[in-house]
């Protein structure tokens, strides 16, 4: 196997659809049972991630002040989540081609400063014979309406800071919003 080209954002779910693709190009009525290929259920409250899994943020339960390493801060219970957060996705052969259907949800997390709302993901994946003993697979999927929401601790002036290292509000890393999406290309020359 060779990869042509990949950007891939959920490695798990990839690698479970490229086996089944792989193993149906023989046989292909062999998987049609539909599966799961991702499945976690998680209370985040230090490690928070994107839906794909790809990491967001990493909170130490104390902050340290970026301007005087003297000042630190207790903020733990800021990050703790209100719900466990789980991710699926689901999977359908078409029982006659080398096509596969994905269809996953990710229930996102809320906690005092940080939300990551709720996402769905769309994903086909087909397998193209191109001569004998030679396939193409190509993966596309995108996980959509991921948002994330932070909110500012304040001090006892109610000047606004980042929480997880105590500067200015305005000068912190700004989560991105964007929809996460992979496509894939895989050469196989099977003997």
């Amino acid at each position: 196997m060779m990869a042509c080209a990949a950007l891939a954002n959920d490695i798990e779910h990839i690698r479970a659809v490229e086996l089944v693709l792989i193993q149906s190009i023989g046989n292909p009525k062999q998987s049609d049972l539909p599966f799961i290929s991702t499945l976690e259920i998680d209370r985040e409250d230090k490690w928070f991630t994107r839906s794909s899994g790809r990491a967001l943020l990493n909170i130490n339960t104390v902050a340290t002040s970026a301007y005087d390493s003297a000042i630190k801060y207790n903020i733990g219970s800021f990050y703790k989540s209100d719900n466990p957060r789980a991710r699926l996705i689901f999977n359908i052969k078409e029982p006659f081609t080398q096509t596969l259907f994905s269809l996953g949800y990710d229930n996102g997390m809320k906690s005092q400063k940080l939300d990551i709302s709720r996402s769905w993901f769309l994903g086909v994946a087909r397998a193209f014979e191109l001569q004998t003993h030679s396939h193409l697979i190509v993966l596309m999927g995108a996980w959509l309406g991921e948002k994330v929401k932070e909110r500012p601790c304040y001090d006892s002036y109610d000047r606004e800071y980042w929480c997880p290292n105590l500067t200015a509000w305005s000068d912190r890393p700004v989560m991105p919003n964007a929809h996460e999406r992979f496509w894939q290309l895989r050469y196989l020359h099977l003997f």
